[in-house]
C-alpha cells in the first residue's frame, strides 16, 4: 500500500494507506497461505454485461430484471458475474455452472467434496465491487462509500458498544461520518465472515475502539470463540472496505479487474 492524496471532502483518510491494485497479466496463482482481494468497476460496457449476465443462475437473473432503475440492474449483473467469472477462473470451470449453497443467513459458499474449498465473499456500493478469495479459510468483506449520507451519531449511539461511541465521538467532528463507515465496514465484514451478516448484536463485540487501526486481531467473548483477523481497506478516493478473516498466517495480494476484460 502507499499513501494518496484524496479529496478535502473526506479528510479521514488522507494520511490513510490506499491499496494499489496490481494489474496481472496471467491469471495469479491462490495458494493455501494466501487472500486474494479483487477491487472493479460494475460500469462496465453492454457487451461485457450481456456476456455476465449469461453466467447468472435463473434466480438471479430474476431478481436483476426486477431492480427498477437501470443502473442498480446493471451493476447487480456486474457485480454477480464477476463473482462467477472470478470463481471459474480459481476453480477451471465454467462460471454458469457454480451452483452456490446459501447459509442460514444468506452467505454464499460453494462445496467441494474431496477437494480444497474456496471461500469468498462479495460486496458492493455504488459502482464498485469487493471480492476476496482464499483456500479453506472463511472470510468477509464489507465496502461502503464515503459519499453516503448517514446519521452518523444516532446510529454508533444506538448500536455500538458505549466505549466504541465514545471513542467516535472524541474524533474531530469533520471526519466523525468517514471514520464510522469505516467502522460500519469493520461491523458489517465480521458479521459476513462468520456467515450471519448484520444479523448479529453489533455490541456484542469491540472493533471500532480504535479507528484508525489498520489491523489487528478480534476477540470475541465466550462462548463464540474464534479467532480472526480484520483489516481495514481504502481501495479509492472515495471509498472504505474490510476484510475480515479466520486468522493464522497470510498474505494478503490485491489485483484490479480490467475494465476491458
Amino acid at each position: 500500500m502507499n499513501k494518496a492524496s484524496y479529496p478535502p471532502s473526506h479528510p479521514w483518510v488522507q494520511s490513510q494507506e490506499v491499496v494499489v491494485w496490481a494489474k496481472p497479466a496471467d491469471w495469479p496463482r491462490l495458494t493455501m497461505t494466501e487472500i486474494h482481494v479483487w477491487w472493479a468497476n460494475l460500469d462496465v460496457a453492454p457487451a461485457r454485461r450481456q456476456r455476465l449476465f449469461a453466467y447468472l443462475s435463473a434466480s438471479e437473473r430474476r431478481r436483476a430484471l426486477r431492480l427498477r432503475f437501470a443502473h442498480l440492474r446493471d451493476r447487480y449483473i456486474a457485480g454477480r458475474g464477476l463473482l462467477r467469472e472470478l470463481i471459474g477462473r480459481y476453480l477451471d470451470a465454467d462460471p454458469a455452472q457454480h451452483h452456490f449453497k446459501l447459509g442460514s443467513f444468506g452467505k454464499p459458499s460453494l462445496p467441494t467434496p474431496g477437494a480444497p474449498e474456496l471461500c469468498f465473499n462479495f460486496s458492493d456500493s455504488t459502482d464498485r465491487g469487493l471480492f476476496a478469495f482464499a483456500w479453506e479459510r472463511e472470510l468477509g468483506v464489507d465496502l461502503e462509500c464515503l459519499d453516503r449520507e448517514v446519521n452518523h451519531e444516532r446510529i454508533s449511539a444506538r448500536k455500538f458498544t458505549a466505549r466504541e461511541h465514545r471513542a467516535l465521538m472524541a474524533m474531530p467532528v469533520q471526519v466523525r461520518r468517514d471514520a464510522f463507515l469505516a467502522c460500519w465496514t469493520r461491523k458489517e465484514g465480521f458479521g459476513k465472515a462468520k456467515g450471519v451478516g448484520i444479523r448479529y448484536p453489533l455490541d456484542s463485540v469491540s472493533l471500532c475502539e480504535r479507528c484508525a487501526d489498520p489491523m489487528f486481531d478480534i476477540v470475541e467473548p465466550a462462548p463464540s470463540g474464534g479467532a480472526w483477523r480484520l483489516v481495514q481497506i481504502y481501495p479509492a478516493p472515495s471509498y472504505v472496505g474490510s476484510l475480515v478473516y479466520q486468522e493464522g498466517d497470510v498474505t494478503l495480494r490485491y489485483f484490479a479487474v480490467p475494465d476491458a476484460e
